[in-house]
């Protein structure tokens, strides 16, 4: 596929981050970029995100707390003040990355995590608000948590989904979307039968990446969205253009 048919469609970024402190430029690369789902994940980098919703309007903010960075009961009240206060600052934001990480490196705040991500679920629902899930090695309790709540009137992705056909479809049958970056392809033989097997209505496409002010940091960003877009496309094989565009109304009824 030549460069130039890449370009003619802009490409959404599902998943992404910028070093707190940043503010990029997205309009000098705007003919590919059109849409940009940007997640805090404390709450130290919620002003970085909101700066870059002031200066680009491809920016999509979501503000969150990923399950890495709360640390004891006390903080949750702290948190869920400054994130009411930022999603309703915007209009249009999700609530994002939040979740669950059970991995040995963080299982010790298991409990904690599991009463802030309730919390975060519940005022994205509350608000009519779309969620951008982690989760690592916690897809038990994640179900738990989940099949608690309705999600008619908002929805949520699971980021960098690397799990088995069953429990996508577990996350399809709620309401939620599979997003893919290129750590979804870590093992080809187990991840190719899953991104064949997803719905086209309910696939997202992202990077993970996070962003800063570096030179040539924006170049090798474009190049790995659309390396991601084509990775996707080739396993699935469906044209390129025909994949951002499902992928770009996928994103529109996510954040709907």
């Amino acid at each position: 596929l030549e460069m130039n048919q890449i370009s003619e469609i802009l490409l959404q970024d599902s998943h992404l981050h910028i070093d707190s402190g940043n503010v990029l430029n997205f309009n000098g690369v705007s003919h590919k970029l059109g849409r940009l789902f940007i997640n805090s994940t404390s709450t130290f980098d919620m002003t970085t995100v909101r700066l870059n919703k002031v200066f680009s309007p491809e920016v999509i903010p979501f503000f969150g707390v990923h399950p890495w960075f709360v640390k004891k009961e006390d903080d949750i009240d702290f948190i869920m003040k400054k994130l009411i206060l930022n999603i309703e600052t915007f209009s249009n934001s999700g609530i994002g990355e939040c979740g669950l990480d059970f991995s040995s490196k963080y299982k010790d705040t298991k409990n904690i995590q599991i009463t802030l991500f309730n919390e975060q679920v519940h005022l994205a629902l509350s608000k009519r608000r779309p969620l951008s899930i982690h989760c690592i090695k916690a897809w038990d309790e994640l179900f738990k948590i989940l099949d608690n709540f309705n999600f008619k009137s908002s929805s949520f992705l699971i980021h960098s989904f690397y799990g088995s056909i069953e429990t996508m479809k577990r996350i399809i049958k709620l309401g939620g979307f599979i997003s893919i970056s290129a750590k979804s392809f870590i093992n080809p033989e187990k991840s190719e039968k899953v991104i064949k097997a997803i719905p086209s209505e309910r696939l997202l496409i992202e990077t993970d990446l996070t962003l800063n002010n570096c030179d040539d940091s924006m170049k090798i960003y474009i190049n790995e969205l659309e390396e991601n877009y084509k990775t996707v496309a080739n396993i699935r094989g469906i044209d390129f253009n025909k994949l951002a565009q499902q992928v770009w109304n996928n994103g529109k009824v996510f954040t709907n």
